[in-house]
């Protein structure tokens, strides 16, 4: 895509071109009060981090919708490609209404001179993942020159700035999953409602979808079709991806599978077959597991390769033991990549939990060992997983 050029800043350019449309905003709370003070502190960069599907985007919009509401100069610039430095600031100087001219360092002062001109305000650069080098120094320089300037992006992996405050996102809690799931579905059907018989169906559902509110709403746009048992069943792991009820936006909220495409997408190829071997585990995992697990020898090594993943936000914490887990629908797109000569993979998972299990039964018979039992609870997937490969490849 060709960077259109910048001029001089438009003397009759609006305050705002946020509109926030969508009368549904369940849960997240928290993180929009968390957003207001971190700013009202006197912080000037803000990131929404998170795994594809929970949310940033939406959050961001509700809370720069608040900003207009309070009289604050605000503008919304999609990012969502890769973009160059030029086709970045060139989003940027539509936004904020600068008129075309010169690009390049001109087109810059141009920018700066008109976010200068307009005093307090606040950009909010959503899907910020795949540009990340061009937009280090570009909002690095504004941040410097321009005193009233606040930035809001959302990305799977930050900035990394000095000042940055990196707000990371999980999935909704119970009764926000809950409330998200009705609150969407009546907007597919009016008339829907659950019944007692179906509470806990819905309740297995949502767990099923572990509480993302993307696939959660995708889920809910099939009600006037599907029942919830019938939903359920159609959004198995192995069942055939449901059709998306959504014709707007970009194409990465429009199914989960396309957002996790896109994430998928943005790593270099170490980081893929890392992902994709760290789809063996079916649970949380340690650092220590993922290193025994990881091929030897590869370049970055467990540590690095896990590292990175985290900072793209395509490893979570869970718990408070310093364990890891992979989004369900993250863990099956990176598997279906992991090809058919995965044996080895297999086989040093499999030796990883029979060590495990031994150590676990050390504690049973009140033995010292470095395993609890609630690790041996957190780990039930992935020692079945471990049997199932020693019974298929050593049955004696």
């Amino acid at each position: 895509m060709g960077a259109a050029s910048l001029g001089a800043a438009s003397p009759g350019a609006a305050p705002s071109d946020v509109v926030d449309l969508d009368p549904v905003f369940v849960g997240r709370q928290e993180s929009l009060h968390g957003l207001e003070a971190a700013f009202a502190s006197g912080l000037r960069l803000v990131t929404l981090l998170g795994a594809p599907g929970l949310g940033k985007s939406r959050l961001a919009r509700r809370f720069a919708a608040g900003q207009v509401a309070q009289g604050l100069s605000t503008f919304w610039i999609e990012v969502e490609a890769r973009l160059e430095s030029d086709e970045l600031l060139a989003r940027m100087a539509t936004a904020v209404g600068a008129q075309p001219a010169e690009r390049g360092a001109a087109g810059l002062e141009v920018v700066i001179e008109s976010l200068r001109v307009q005093g307090s305000l606040l950009l909010v650069l959503d899907g910020l993942e795949a540009s990340l080098g061009p937009a280090r120094a570009l909002l690095e320089g504004l941040l410097s020159r321009c005193p009233e300037l606040r930035i809001l992006s959302t990305s799977q992996a930050p900035l990394g700035l000095l000042g940055e405050q990196r707000f990371e996102l999980s999935p909704l809690d119970r009764a926000e999953a809950d409330a998200l799931f009705r609150a969407r579905a009546r907007q597919a059907m009016h008339t829907f409602e659950v019944l007692e018989r179906d509470e806990r169906v819905l309740e297995s559902l949502l767990d099923q979808l572990e509480r993302v509110p993307l696939a959660i709403e995708l889920a809910a746009g099939h009600v006037g079709t599907l029942s919830l048992v019938e939903l359920e069943r159609r959004l198995a792991p192995d069942a055939t991806p449901l059709p998306s009820p959504r014709r707007d936006g970009p194409p990465r909220h429009r199914t989960m599978g396309e957002a996790v495409a896109w994430a998928w997408s943005l790593l270099d190829p170490s980081l893929q077959r890392a992902l994709a071997d760290l789809s063996v585990f079916r649970g949380p995992f340690t650092v220590e597991g993922a290193e025994a697990v990881l091929s030897p020898g590869r370049n970055p090594g467990p540590l690095e390769a896990v590292e990175r993943l985290r900072e793209r936000s395509l490893l979570r914490r869970v718990g408070g033991r310093g364990r890891l887990q992979i989004l369900g629908e993250v863990r099956r797109f990176a598997e279906q990549r992991r090809g058919v000569e995965d044996v080895p993979l297999r086989a040093r998972h499999a030796r990883w939990f029979a060590g495990r299990l031994d150590r676990t039964i050390d504690v049973m018979y009140g033995m010292p060992s470095s395993v609890d039992l609630e690790d041996h609870e957190l780990e039930q997937d992935d020692l079945r997983a471990a049997l199932a490969f020693g019974e298929e490849h050593d049955p004696e």
